[in-house]
């Protein structure tokens, strides 16, 4: 895999420029951009919620109330022998707590289902991650294998038309037969249709 790292592959950017990034990038760019790994996150996620839901239940369920009112009116003072007026506020609070002691097994139900749905969603999550790099290092794979089967098809041609040339002074001076000539000839033409056509890897890698 090392090997790959000094590897560029081309990438249509949005100004329609051709960028070029290497095996480490690809690799970083699919694993934080790919939907199917996104999605999987959130289900992560989602199920990591669940479990401390399920987990709530089994705590207290506590409420506080406070409440407050105000009394105004006129009242007869004992101590002063007069009616006064007087504002009179009353303040009060309560604390209340409930636990549910059991309920069927439901809670431990809840609990037990909302582990397994959080080890199913890592298990997703590791598996969404693990194609994502597999397409990423096939598709460098491919390049560099059509790369090099590019240049064995140069090489190829490349000695098919130095040995073009060898065989016209052949025929020149009378020492070969035209008919290799002609022969020799149809080869470079395959060679050139091979480096040139679509699909001319698969022919080479049949031949190989």
């Amino acid at each position: 895999m090392f090997l790959l790292l000094g590897w560029w592959i081309p990438i249509l950017a949005q100004a329609q420029q051709v960028q070029r990034i290497t095996f480490e990038e690809a690799l970083r760019l699919a694993l934080r951009r790919n939907p199917a790994i996104q999605q999987a996150a959130n289900e992560r996620e989602r199920s990591e919620v669940g479990l401390a839901s399920a987990r709530s239940n089994f705590l207290p369920d506590l409420s506080l109330s406070i409440s407050g009112s105000r009394d105004y009116g006129r009242n007869f003072v004992m101590d002063e022998g007069r009616v006064v007026d007087q504002t009179t506020h009353y303040f009060s609070s309560g604390i209340s707590a409930n636990l549910n002691l059991f309920n069927g097994f439901r809670d431990l139900n809840s609990v037990a289902q909302a582990r397994f749905q959080v080890a199913a969603s890592e298990l997703n999550y590791a598996r969404q991650r693990e194609t994502v790099l597999f397409n990423v290092i096939s598709t460098f794979l491919s390049l560099i294998e059509a790369r090099e089967q590019v240049r064995i098809q140069e090489e190829n041609l490349a000695a098919q038309r130095a040995l073009l040339e060898q065989i016209e002074a052949f025929v020149q001076v009378g020492s070969r037969p035209v008919a290799d000539l002609y022969q020799q000839q149809a080869q470079v033409a395959s060679a050139e249709l091979e480096l040139i056509t679509p699909g001319a890897t698969s022919n080479c890698r049949r031949r190989i």
